[in-house]
């Protein structure tokens, strides 16, 4: 329900303010679309090879789990969640190569929010999800924390560059290196 709020209130602001920048601007000559039907056949063609790389995923990160002898947690922090994040952090480096920083920036704080709102409440709906103890008195908290250390580090300057990306890598160095 918050998700289906907050996406509805950033749709309608975007619109707004959309609506706003275009009367001010020229319009450029629009793009030929795509057929559906071929966006259709894509879209089909995605989810088909999502639910098998979804499949392999998790399968691979439990025999790496299995074979190390380390907790299913651990492999899902590191393993999981990086195999998982691997389109976002290559659609953000392209957005920023390509000097797009706000579609770079919205992917990662909308994935964000995406993941804790509907990831999880999706998953919770299907089936009762137990949390475990160690995630309740360490992971959460890191995760709390570094969200409220990206605040000051974006609006200081507001803009993220070598510095402060070096900063939030070896933040994350340090927290992979701190549970495993």
């Amino acid at each position: 329900g918050i998700l289906l709020t907050f996406t509805y209130l950033l749709i309608r602001n975007s619109r707004k303010n959309n609506k706003e920048t275009t009367e001010e601007e020229e319009q450029e000559p629009a793009e030929k679309p795509k057929p559906v039907v071929l966006s259709i056949g894509f879209t089909l063609l995605g989810l088909v090879g999502l639910y098998f790389g979804a499949e392999w995923l998790i399968k691979g990160a439990v025999g790496i789990a299995e074979s190390f002898h380390m907790e299913k947690r651990i492999i899902g922090l590191t393993v999981v969640a990086f195999g998982t994040s691997v389109p976002e952090l290559v659609t953000s480096a392209v957005a920023a190569f390509k000097k797009e920083t706000d579609i770079s920036i919205g992917n990662l704080i909308g994935s964000n929010i995406f993941n804790i709102m509907a990831v999880i409440g999706v998953t919770a709906m299907v089936k009762t999800t137990e949390v475990d103890a160690e995630v309740v008195s360490s992971d959460i908290w890191w995760m709390a924390l570094i969200s409220l250390a990206l605040l000051p580090l974006m609006i200081i300057g507001k803009t993220v560059g070598r510095l402060k990306g070096f900063m939030l890598v070896s933040t994350y160095i340090i927290y992979i290196s701190l549970i495993i």
